[in-house]
């Protein structure tokens, strides 16, 4: 059940996130949950009335772009796109069954392999923005975070709303 729901993922692909940076990145869009892929057993253990999980995930080959834009006196605007060949997560799922199936989610990325990022739309200093990608990493990674927890939990909420449990 838990796999046929994460294969409801890859059907998202591309997901379109929209604006990011409270509206500075236009037209955001993340694409590679195809690859969505377990890297390791699923811990299952049960607490009272919860049912706990844990795994170890992954995506290759993921690919981030967006549009920005910004005027100062004439109008700059060009593309930002990032590419990652490894992204590696910690997935913990708690499922409570006190009152139906209640399901939390929770997402921590652990490791961020070869990262490329590509920047258009001011000439020259295009290589100077590429420079200060510690600062696009760290929003990469926050960013890319809450939206697969967003998009995880959402998925595996739709797909384990018809499942009948009895006990």
């Amino acid at each position: 059940m838990f796999y046929e729901a994460l294969q409801g993922v890859g059907k998202l692909d591309p997901f379109v996130i929209g604006s990011l940076l409270d509206g500075k990145l236009q037209d955001a869009t993340l694409q590679g949950f195809s690859t969505l892929r377990n890297d390791s057993n699923i811990d299952v253990y049960c607490q009272d009335e919860m049912v706990i999980l844990n795994t170890l995930m992954s995506l290759s080959d993921v690919t981030f772009s967006c549009e920005w834009s910004q005027k100062l006196l004439l109008t700059f605007s060009g593309t930002v796109t990032a590419t990652v060949e490894d992204i590696q997560f910690q997935l913990g799922g708690t499922f409570n069954m006190d009152d139906g199936v209640v399901l939390d989610i929770n997402v921590e990325l652990t490791k961020l392999d070869g990262l490329n990022l590509g920047f258009s739309g001011l000439g020259p200093l295009n290589l100077v923005i590429k420079l200060i990608g510690n600062v696009v990493l760290d929003i990469f990674q926050h960013e890319i975070s809450k939206k697969l927890e967003t998009v995880l939990k959402s998925t595996l909420q739709s797909e384990l709303s018809g499942f009948q449990m009895t006990f």
